[in-house]
């Protein structure tokens, strides 16, 4: 939520919130020593946030309040402007910073919640990460402009629909998949765009074929959730080029990226997860042939 409005217009604008776990092992610590640890990486990434909106043009992390819940050990409210629930208390050392252990509290109506959690297990540039993927979609939804399709969410319900049996649409997908990703490898720009090129084509191949439905839903997709994606390893880029001890890790990240991408008919794979895929590659693949003006645009 903005920091910059008034207290009416944050309570209105604050429509994304942060649901987050921690590795395993916190579970046995203390809920303000594990929220402790959460509020330092987000703090690191508020310090980082000028840096950040070269991500995305008018992506200002620092102003966009995260809810952070520990199932089974606290809840954590991240640079809240109010007063907060009843039942929070401040988190020692940290300004904005409102913590509680397990118990319930009281949440105003009327607030948008999305839940992303993190794998147990998960080191600290994957927390980053999400914490810039979730924060971007606070973005996306307070740049919401009528009659503009930035900053909508794709129908999640149409997944259970998603036609994994048409066999030529998921051998012309896998095709796509391996088109883009060499467009966004590709040593040379003319080979990037020869790549691009191809893909575009096999794309219209498919959907031709395919159900409007179903190309409004991945469309919408790879708007919605590719840009979050992409703004997480974009970012996580930047917080490598500032701390060079996340350098490995964070392109450890874009490395599963690209095998998300490389792999999306692997079984069992999740059908919603290929477009965080292939919309953050295109916006890979758009840095390299309009960096100046592909942004602007969409």
């Amino acid at each position: 939520c903005s920091m910059r409005s008034s207290a009416g217009s944050i309570i209105r604008s604050l429509s994304y919130v942060l649901f987050a776990s921690v590795p395993a092992h916190a579970t046995g610590q203390a809920p303000a020593d594990t929220i402790a640890k959460i509020a330092r990486l987000d703090r690191l990434l508020v310090e980082l946030s000028p840096r950040l909106e070269a991500v995305w043009p008018g992506y200002t992390y620092d102003e966009l309040g995260l809810l952070f819940i520990v199932p089974g050990v606290a809840k954590a409210l991240v640079r809240w402007p109010l007063a907060p629930p009843a039942g929070m208390q401040p988190l020692p050392n940290f300004e904005r910073v409102y913590f509680t252990g397990t118990q319930g509290i009281s949440w105003q109506p009327g607030l948008a919640m999305g839940p992303a959690t993190v794998q147990a297990g998960m080191n600290e540039v994957q927390l980053l990460g999400l914490a810039m993927h979730e924060a971007f979609h606070a973005h996306e939804v307070r740049a919401r402009q009528t009659g503009r399709r930035f900053g909508l969410s794709e129908n999640s319900m149409l997944t259970s629909r998603y036609p994994v049996m048409d066999l030529e649409n998921e051998a012309l997908f896998a095709l796509e998949a391996r088109l883009l990703l060499r467009a966004v490898n590709a040593k040379t720009v003319a080979e990037s765009r020869s790549y691009a090129g191809q893909f575009m084509e096999a794309r219209k191949r498919r959907y031709a074929r395919l159900d409007s439905t179903f190309v409004n839903f991945e469309r919408a997709a790879e708007l919605h959730e590719g840009l979050a994606q992409y703004a997480l390893l974009r970012g996580l880029a930047e917080v490598a080029r500032t701390h060079p001890r996340y350098a490995a890790d964070a392109a450890a990240e874009r490395v599963t990226e690209g095998n998300v991408l490389a792999n999306t008919l692997r079984s069992g794979a999740s059908v919603r997860r290929r477009f965080y895929a292939t919309g953050s590659h295109l916006g890979l693949l758009l840095d390299r042939l309009h960096p100046d003006t592909w942004k602007q645009e969409v």
